[in-house]
């Protein structure tokens, strides 16, 4: 989002300020935001966080490979974007989960992990 202030109404030393200031509140406020509402540890979030950089490393070959076999589909794109997202997103964690979470591959990755023991 874009926010201007019109230079016209307002000497340039305000108009300054206040950009500077908006720029700052919509950087600032989300992360405050963030913090307050999602202090605590999640489950399901931790994953994800653990699971970002597999999924970066290994996506682009698969959307490539995805996108030629489903350009000529007749559906809209926003619906081919939204399948094929989900679709390699599925894929890649399941393939985390099997074969880079407890893996030396996941330890070359993102360091050694140990599996949760059992209460």
């Amino acid at each position: 989002m874009h926010f201007t202030f019109d230079s016209d109404a307002l000497p340039w030393p305000a108009v300054a300020v206040l950009e500077v200031t908006y720029a700052w509140v919509a950087f600032v406020a989300p992360m405050g935001l963030f913090h307050h509402f999602l202090r605590g540890e999640r489950r399901g979030v931790r994953y994800l966080s653990d699971s970002a950089y597999w999924l970066y490393r290994a996506h682009l070959p698969l959307v490539i490979v995805a996108q030629s076999w489903i350009r000529n589909w007749d559906l809209p794109a926003a619906v081919k974007f939204v399948g094929l997202t989900t679709a390699v997103t599925v894929l890649l964690l399941i393939s985390y989960q099997l074969f880079v979470r407890y893996t030396p591959l996941g330890t070359l990755l993102n360091g050694k992990r140990t599996r949760p023991r059992k209460a």
